[in-house]
């Protein structure tokens, strides 16, 4: 691949039946208390991502790849104290990959995060952050 390539990517995502929301739960599980369901169910996003071949850092052999992702996503309300509301949120990696001659590629990055926690049901709690390197073999 020759010369820099800049994509871009917008979606939109929500749960295909309503009534059965973000989530579901039993009484036992909650020890008797009711948690409220989620009554907005859209998200949506913006993905910018450069893949540099050519300039400052970056040649034939060293791709620079840099990619940011904003996600308006919904912060989980559980209780009424703590009502769900919508957060942005933030995805974002810079890294190089080395194009070998052979199928084989290893790539580098360092990626950043800020937001609603993404693991599963801990999407209750904002402000969560983490900045982490990745060493990746295709």
């Amino acid at each position: 691949m020759k010369g820099n390539i800049l994509s871009a990517r917008v979606g939109i995502q929500s749960v295909w039946v309503k009534k059965d929301g973000f989530y579901q739960y039993n009484l036992p599980e909650t020890q008797g208390q009711d948690l409220l369901m989620s009554e907005d169910l859209f998200s949506y996003w913006l993905q910018l991502n450069l893949r540099r071949t050519r300039g400052f850092f970056a040649s034939d052999l060293f791709h620079q790849i840099t990619s940011l992702e904003l996600r308006n996503r919904i912060k989980y309300g559980y209780v009424a104290s703590d009502p769900e509301r919508r957060t942005w949120n933030i995805n974002a990696y810079i890294g190089w990959e080395y194009q070998s001659d052979s199928d084989r590629k290893v790539g580098g990055y360092l990626r950043a995060y800020y937001g609603i926690n993404p693991h599963g049901q801990f999407r209750n709690i904002d402000h969560f952050y983490f900045i982490g390197l990745s060493l990746v073999l295709m």
